[in-house]
């Protein structure tokens, strides 16, 4: 059965003798899962920032809700160290809009509820941390970093499968000229069950881009696909519904060697109109894969290509570089070594 209950943590950082704030919030679900983390620095008008800094967490949260993977009558409890009272009425200038749009969607939905909570603020550093910077004005300025989120941060019990994914564009040929676009033009995947790849259920498909079909000379080089190859697919909405199949409907993190794989996702089904559940799906259930490993295992904030990754653990490349299912394959090699050494 579907839980039922979240919890909205956030906390607003206040810079001194400026009309900016960063608000930080963490949305999880029975008080394990982190489902969704937001920062963002904003100026504010009128005489109350608190209550300005509450209407946007509403907002956002508004919008979180309200996509289809969501249900809309889940409990929500939003937890802050130091809530405005919503009681009073006497706010004044912009104040009083702001106030009666946070009652208006409370309103709407009846079962969210505002909360203090001493331990919020613990909460929020323990998926992010604020770092003070010495400038050499000698000024004194604090930079909010979300967390790296790792696999297991995501994992909550086995029910969990882990597709590994990757996809290629078509891209431009700076020696020539020619522009590729940037869409999808294949996509592969494997899955990991009981810490093992499963070779005999993987997902491949080349995608016949919306915008422009004709593969650059660059392209055709790195990713060993023909023309004829691209004429013959099947369009970008169709093959992702095929990989939704593949999917399937059990719960599932989905993990990329890079942020670039699920950007060119994004992009491709906002321009194709598609909205496609899986590529929500994917959204709120990713993992950058090279930035855990180059964070957690190098110590580094400079991330490292596949195929440095794999020299770490003297590995064989597996088929061919540049083919998304091989790389999905890589990627989840990279990945059992990773665990296993931890």
């Amino acid at each position: 059965m579907k839980e039922k209950n979240l919890k909205c943590y956030y906390h607003v950082f206040h810079k001194k003798n400026t009309s900016w704030s960063i608000i930080n919030m963490v949305l999880i679900r029975e008080n394990t899962e982190v489902i969704y983390m937001h920062s963002k620095k904003n100026k504010y008008k009128g005489k109350n920032n608190s209550l300005f800094a509450l209407q946007l967490v509403l907002d956002e949260l508004e919008k979180v809700l309200t996509r289809k993977e969501f249900d809309l009558e889940y409990k929500v409890e939003i937890l802050t160290v130091k809530l405005p009272l919503l009681q009073n009425s006497n706010l004044i200038g912009q104040s009083i809009d702001i106030y009666n749009k946070i009652k208006l969607i409370l309103h709407k939905y009846k079962n969210w509820s505002l909360a203090q909570n001493s331990k919020t603020l613990d909460f929020i550093k323990k998926y992010s941390h604020i770092k003070k910077q010495n400038k050499k004005s000698g000024t004194n300025r604090s930079k909010f970093n979300q967390k790296v989120l790792k696999v297991n941060d995501l994992i909550r019990d086995s029910r969990y499968q882990l597709v590994f994914f990757d996809v290629e564009m078509n891209c431009n040929d700076r020696n020539t000229g020619e522009v590729g676009g940037f869409e999808v033009i294949a996509i592969g995947a494997v899955k990991i069950v009981n810490n093992s790849v499963v070779y005999n259920d993987t997902f491949y498909s080349t995608i016949k881009p919306n915008n422009n079909s004709i593969l650059s000379g660059f392209c055709k080089d790195i990713t060993k696909l023909t023309q004829e190859q691209i004429n013959n697919s099947k369009d970008f909405k169709t093959v992702l519904r095929e990989f939704e199949n593949w999917v399937g409907g059990t719960n599932t993190i989905f993990i990329s060697w890079g942020r670039e794989d699920i950007r060119a996702l994004k992009r491709d089904n906002k321009n194709n109109g598609a909205r496609l559940q899986i590529v929500n799906r994917i959204r709120n259930k990713h993992i950058d894969f090279q930035k855990e490993f180059s964070v957690y295992k190098l110590k580094s904030k400079n991330v490292i290509s596949l195929i440095k990754a794999i020299e770490q653990y003297n590995f064989r490349l597996e088929g061919v570089q540049h083919n998304p299912k091989d790389d999905s394959i890589n990627t989840a090699k990279v990945y059992l070594q990773y665990i296993n050494k931890l």
